[in-house]
């Protein structure tokens, strides 16, 4: 359930595969800190979290793509600053829990697990990928991307954030999803937030 932006992408630093829309910004070769992880065993927040990605641009309409994974569009603005989100939900299971509404009379004709009923627990998940670029590759006049000079180079090309979001969704009871009834979450709603950093790849290694 955990597939977006960031986190599946974390299998290794294969670039990704471009047949994509849009003028070339840059193909990053991404490391993520982990800073937090409310979640517990249920998140694979590995850390340090390495991926490359590749950004295009048309007008002010970003899109980021990794490998094996659809672009995603987001903004991207004329300072160079950027914000993509995903977000999906997803059935997590129909789980069986006491019930807390048994009366005495109850007990009479209730078949032998009369002590379980079933709820449903659907959870949503949404990434948030935001920062700024402070090198990139720029097309002048339908030419050949050149990269934009900006002087001195900065220390990293890309600096932002990533932050994962699980939360169940309004009509769910995913209880039972918590560690303290024998699920893997250790609170819920949750979140995992990675600080990121970037190296830009040289133009001549993605043609």
């Amino acid at each position: 359930m955990f597939g977006g932006l960031a986190l599946l992408a974390a299998v290794g630093c294969q670039p990704p595969a471009s047949n994509a829309v849009g003028e070339i910004v840059g193909v990053y070769a991404i490391n993520g800190a982990l800073i937090q992880n409310t979640c517990g065993m249920a998140l694979p927040a590995v850390d340090p979290l390495k991926f490359e990605v590749e950004i295009r641009q048309i007008d002010q309409v970003g899109y980021w793509q990794t490998e094996k994974n659809p672009q995603q569009a987001g903004a991207l603005e004329d300072d160079n600053s950027f914000r993509f989100s995903g977000e999906s939900t997803s059935l997590v299971s129909s789980m069986r829990g006491a019930r807390n509404d048994l009366e005495p009379g109850d007990f009479i004709n209730l078949t032998p697990d009369f002590d379980l009923k079933t709820t449903t627990c659907a959870m949503k998940v949404k990434e948030t990928i935001e920062g700024t670029l402070a090198r990139r590759f720029v097309s002048l006049d339908g030419g050949q991307p050149q990269l934009e000079d900006e002087g001195a180079k900065p220390k990293h090309d890309l600096t932002g954030d990533n932050t994962i979001e699980v939360s169940a969704t309004q009509e769910s009871d995913c209880s039972a999803s918590l560690a303290a009834y024998g699920g893997p979450f250790s609170n819920l709603p949750c979140v995992a937030h990675y600080k990121l950093s970037g190296d830009l790849q040289e133009m001549a290694s993605l043609q």
